[in-house]
């Protein structure tokens, strides 16, 4: 371009950064700007002249128990099952640095200096003021974007070789040029982890107060009096091919909804194999764990007491941290004083009733024949915390990993007549893999084929005892073995019911006395193993804890599968996962989930009633649960005890409040009679749909599992849904 051309060219996309240059050109020097005459010159510029436009525009990159009655047994020999009848109860990224060049492409837009000053005098456009410029002051676009990248990195588990190559394509262009090289700088990661040695690996303590603190700052402390703490521990391998693992102490806030299911580490061993002594590595916690509980901690300014509500651990991780004998050992039983036989080249616990332990007598440690020694936890002992109610008895290693597994190998893989047939295991495994396509949004597996049964996690146990078991082995159990399962069904989902397990909680006990009593009779002493003995214990719980799931290892085994995909490679894997962790420390806290519900997806393919009108939508998301107009999402029970099948969601032409439409099951049965009728539940067998009705989403109360029965359909209450 020549130099009588006299045009500018700036890199803009807004009318009014082009009058704000303008502007800055118009006041400009007067070296800069001359003019001869009172009249208003049109300035001339040269290519080699430089302007300074304002800084504001060119400097920054913008972002913008009443004892039921006892029914009679199907074995004359074996004792009867108690009963219960029903009476019971956009990133702007358009904006780049400033400077006037005069090569820039022909695609950028060009101004003449009289269209410039034609922009000046032009009045403002009406979404323009000041205002703006001050938010774009303000507004730190880098770090902005760089807080986004954080939590980015931490959904998606981004690797820093791809960080950083992702901030070097975005330094490339000059809206990103402030953007960090290194992807350490942008997550923060430490410089150095200095862990301490506990042989014969290494332990580093993140620390219990400062996780506190930050945790509790999306919380309402007011009414808040005291936080009470779950903590568990587990080892974890985390390779195949060498002999390294990892042991966590983990913990989570049980008192506060919004915080229950948050599982946070306090501390890391990493080692070729568990600590050689729990005092040491428990050192640490317990000195902090002392101090809150006796000092309490400050937040927001109200003053909240600290207690260790109790500690979820399975049997192996139990016998290390208590200090005492394993669950092979014949005084392996944390809960009574009941010596073990020693049966079939195993342990046995054929007494159904023994002498039950105090944490008075654990602090004494009297029991030689218990103890090995001293436990770290005696300090919190000292402090109040109940040493052997409050070590939970967890159902997921103890019911679903335990007595559930045992049953299901026996039946696959035991002696004959125990033994089933091939034709009946593969028509189980049929059945298992056509019920995995009913499985609602609630439950994180679906079933498998019985081929991968040595295979199964905790959650697959669960659904089949709980679910899908009773439907399953109607027709390949005999009587006598099918109706012991459900004594361990109908036991469990009481325990594990949210109002149930108040008015039925002495009935379950009696049924798992019963059920352990007839396992001597159906299968042998043999397997009245620990975790059989367990359940004479296990609802006692309930008197401690407010609910099994509260102190079940559920989410402490979900959080370490989560830590186990921190590692990138085998060496210095205890600094990894510091740093991993530490990184996330900085990833901006989401606000506390709302317990409001709300209509999703609209649609517009009906049905619609002429009671209703539109919008209509396909899901319905509740605080615990998610509903939908598609199958298996779509069965939910009202507060009437109506049972119905979802085909909408709208509003109402009247009210227009939201509404359900859907279609009523008007036939209910029982699905089982023994051990007591499965209404008493909340279990039903049902059939024949009504015509189309409509009810406020305000009477949705539970949501069904529902499965094809062999009548017609099952439905079962989801009871971690329930509130």
């Amino acid at each position: 371009m020549s130099d009588g051309d006299n045009k500018l060219f700036v890199s803009f996309r807004s009318k009014s950064k082009y009058r704000k240059v303008a502007r800055s050109i118009q006041n400009a020097p007067s070296e800069i700007l001359p003019s001869t005459s009172t009249t208003p010159q049109v300035p001339q510029f040269s290519p080699t002249q430089a302007v300074n436009p304002d800084p504001e525009i060119f400097d920054n990159t913008f972002f913008v128990s009443s004892p039921p009655s006892i029914s009679p047994s199907p074995l004359d020999h074996i004792p009867s099952a108690p009963r219960v009848s029903p009476s019971d109860g956009d990133i702007n990224q358009e904006i780049l640095p400033g400077h006037l060049d005069t090569g820039l492409p022909e695609s950028e837009p060009s101004f003449s200096t009289e269209e410039l000053l034609e922009l000046v005098n032009a009045p403002p456009e009406a979404d323009y003021s000041e205002e703006e410029d001050e938010f774009i002051d303000i507004c730190d676009p880098v770090e902005s974007l760089q807080d986004e990248l954080r939590k980015w990195v931490a959904e998606f588990n981004i690797t820093l070789v791809a960080l950083s190559a992702l901030l070097c394509i975005l330094r490339s262009h000059g809206c990103f040029s402030r953007l960090p090289k290194d992807a350490r700088t942008v997550l923060k990661t430490p410089k150095s982890v200095i862990p301490k040695s506990v042989p014969p690996g290494q332990y580093y303590h993140l620390g219990l107060r400062e996780i506190l603190l930050k945790l509790l700052e999306s919380v309402v402390v007011r009414g808040l009096v005291c936080i009470k703490l779950i903590i568990g521990i587990d080892g974890l391998p985390l390779f195949k091919s060498a002999a390294r693992e990892v042991w966590p102490i983990l913990a989570c806030i049980s008192n506060v909804p919004s915080l229950a299911s948050t599982v946070f580490p306090i501390g890391l061993y990493v080692g070729a194999k568990k600590p050689l002594d729990c005092g040491t590595f428990l050192a640490d916690f317990v000195e902090e764990a002392k101090d809150l509980i006796v000092n309490g901690l400050w937040v927001k300014g109200v003053h909240l007491a600290v207690q260790i509500k109790g500690f979820s651990l399975d049997a192996p991780a139990k016998a290390f941290v208590l200090n005492i004998k394993g669950h092979a050992g014949y005084w392996s039983c944390t809960r009574c004083h009941q010596e073990g036989e020693h049966f079939a080249n195993r342990v046995t616990f054929p007494n159904l009733s023994s002498t039950p332990r105090t944490s008075a007598e654990f602090l004494r440690g009297e029991d030689t024949d218990f103890h090995h020694g001293p436990t770290p936890l005696s300090t919190l002992g000292v402090l109040g915390f109940d040493l052997v109610r409050g070590v939970a008895l967890d159902y997921l290693h103890l019911v679903c990993l335990g007595v559930v597994r045992t049953l299901l190998f026996i039946w696959l893989y035991g002696k004959v007549p125990l033994k089933l047939s091939a034709q009946c295991v593969q028509k189980l495994s049929d059945k298992l893999v056509l019920y995995g396509s009913f499985k609602p949004y609630e439950f994180a597996r679906r079933h498998r084929s019985l081929d991968y049964a040595k295979r199964f996690k905790g959650t697959e146990f669960r659904q089949l005892l709980l679910y899908s078991g009773p439907v399953l082995f109607e027709e390949h159990l005999s009587k006598e073995h099918y109706n012991h399962f459900l004594c361990l069904h109908v036991a469990m989902t009481i325990l594990l019911h949210p109002t149930l397990k108040n008015k039925y909680r002495d009935y379950a006990k009696d049924l798992l006395k019963h059920f352990v009593q007839c396992t001597i009779i159906l299968y042998g002493q043999e397997f009245l193993t620990h975790n059989f003995h367990g359940l004479l214990h296990i609802a006692d719980d309930l008197d401690y804890f407010n609910s099994l799931d509260e102190c079940s290892a559920f989410k402490f085994e979900n959080y370490l599968g989560w830590l186990k995909k921190l590692v990138r490679k085998g060496q210095s894997v205890l600094q990894q996962l510091i740093k991993r962790l530490k990184e996330r420390c900085f990833v901006t806290g989401e606000e506390s989930q709302t317990t409001s519900s709300k209509l999703l997806h609209q649609h517009d393919y009906g049905p619609l009633p002429a009671t209703c009108c539109d919008p209509q939508y396909r899901f319905f998301s509740l605080p615990s649960f998610k509903l939908s107009t598609e199958k298996p999402n779509n069965c939910c029970g009202l507060k009437s005890g109506n049972i119905l099948l979802i085909e909408n969601f709208a509003h109402s032409s009247e009210t227009n409040e939201p509404v359900l439409i859907g279609r009523e099951f008007t036939k209910k049965e029982n699905l089982y009679m023994d051990p007591c009728e499965s209404s008493c539940l909340g279990i039903f067998e049902v059939s024949e749909l009504s015509a189309l009705k409509v009810y406020p989403v305000s009477e949705i109360a539970v949501k069904y599992y529902l499965l094809p029965s062999r009548k017609n359909h099952a439905v079962f209450p989801i009871l971690h849904t329930q509130q």
